[in-house]
């Protein structure tokens, strides 16, 4: 749904329930957008308490829906929204990240899709979160400079984190976001390969070096 009217909105509980049900079964709870993005901010700062009630299987689902073209609810974000509650929102994936993929996906390389170890269903909306053409690479591209920002910083945080899986989904996104800030993405890059020169991975390092010209898929 894409109304704009903040009133009676659906609780927080009812809202996370319908992102995360089965496709073809969502409600679609109208929204507001404002209360939109207050919903996104705690969802992610929350995230490590979702496997308590949600398989990865269920989680994957759901952030595909989030992050993806269906809700376009990171599109909406960019509309009519105050700039300090969009970017609160997006610092919030920095929680994602480090409660939620960190501790749940393991170490694979979703480029090759190969280990060392195997893949679980959450490891797919880690890997793609900055390439589900939702939005969240649209706040990176074209939203102010705050929230430009702060989307810099959550893909820095990421890859500062001890995991496989959340550097390279960071690496994934800034190999995407080249087009527009080429220069921006390659100083993340070569401070990660500088800092982790001893220690990252053979593919990993590869993989960086990919995506600081832009060549990733």
């Amino acid at each position: 749904m894409t109304s704009t009217a903040d009133s009676r909105p659906p609780a927080y509980d009812d809202w996370v329930a319908d992102c995360f049900a089965p496709d073809g079964q969502r409600a679609e709870l109208p929204i507001g957008n404002e209360q939109l993005a207050r919903y996104m901010e705690r969802l992610f700062r929350t995230s490590g308490e979702l496997p308590k009630t949600w398989s990865y299987k269920v989680l994957n689902r759901g952030l595909w829906y989030v992050g993806g073209m269906e809700s376009q609810f990171f599109h909406r974000m960019c509309r009519s929204v105050p700039v300090n509650q969009q970017q609160q929102a997006v610092l919030a994936l920095r929680t994602l990240y480090s409660d939620l993929f960190k501790p749940s996906c393991p170490d694979h390389f979703g480029h090759l899709d190969a280990g060392p170890e195997p893949a679980n269903p959450l490891s797919s909306a880690c890997y793609m979160l900055w390439d589900m053409d939702g939005g969240i690479g649209t706040l990176a591209v074209r939203g102010n400079v705050t929230v430009r920002a702060a989307a810099y910083e959550v893909l820095r945080y990421a890859l500062e984190l001890e995991s496989v899986a959340c550097n390279e989904s960071a690496l994934h996104g800034l190999g995407h976001l080249h087009h527009a800030h080429g220069k921006r993405a390659a100083r993340l890059v070569d401070e990660f390969l500088a800092r982790r020169s001893r220690t990252v991975a053979p593919q990993l390092k590869r993989y960086a070096e990919a995506a600081r010209v832009g060549l990733v898929q």
